[in-house]
């Protein structure tokens, strides 16, 4: 048996869905496929499409009774507790994160445990703590999918980026002079912006955020849009 969070009814909306949610101990913890895994679940992220699935979208959520409840939740992070035997790239205790797809899906992330296809499973960075992973998947691939529409995602990775390797305290932001609307690390060179032929606006954002990181870790030079209030980060 495992911890579960419930959805057991459907809410007319959005605002209402916390009058559907429970907490159960008495959940049956899920088997595993022969190309799945068994992932303890340590964190688990909560975001705009979870409270979409639970009002219910027309051939991609299932909808909740008290019998028949469903478990929410996509993103997560956690510990590999058991693998199936076409599993080769992942072994129990391996920290990992991953994005469970919501179409059909009753069991997910919002429990103590959950079932995954091997693919969509990635090793977690010790940088990260499991509550930083599991808010990861879904921007991350927003922002792949957007760099690669863009033609740019092939360009090789450069070793050891200057950015990469900066602490927050190492840099110090700086207000142009002429233009008060721009901001930037005052060791860089303003020339650069020159030859900069892309802009991410709601560069701040989380999605923005990763896609100014892929990009300037392949060389491209970006410049990021985004509120005064956001001018730091």
């Amino acid at each position: 048996m495992m911890k579960a969070i419930l959805l057991t009814g459907k809410p007319s909306t959005r605002a209402d869905i916390t009058q559907y949610l429970t907490v159960s101990d008495k959940v049956d913890k899920p088997s595993i496929k022969n190309n799945e895994v068994l992932v303890r679940v340590k964190a688990s992220a909560v975001n705009i499409e979870d409270f979409m699935n639970a009002v219910g979208r027309i051939f991609v959520s299932l909808t909740a009774t008290k019998d028949e409840p469903v478990v929410l939740g996509q993103e997560f992070s956690g510990v590999v507790e058991e693998v199936g035997s076409k599993v080769n790239d992942f072994k129990q205790g391996d920290e990992v994160l991953g994005h469970k797809f919501p179409l059909k899906v009753r069991w997910g992330s919002w429990a103590e445990y959950v079932v995954v296809n091997k693919k969509i499973l990635v090793k977690k960075g010790e940088n990260y703590s499991f509550s930083e992973a599991a808010a990861l998947p879904m921007s991350a691939l927003v922002a792949y999918g957007a760099v690669r529409a863009a033609g740019l995602v092939n360009k090789p990775l450069i070793e050891n980026i200057h950015h990469k390797n900066k602490k927050p305290e190492e840099v110090t932001v700086v207000q142009d002079d002429k233009n008060k609307a721009l901001f930037m690390d005052g060791a860089i060179d303003e020339s650069i912006l020159k030859d900069s032929k892309i802009a991410i606006v709601g560069a701040s954002s989380t999605t923005g955020l990763m896609m100014v990181d892929i990009l300037a870790s392949r060389g491209v030079k970006v410049v990021g849009v985004s509120s005064s209030s956001s001018a730091a980060t």
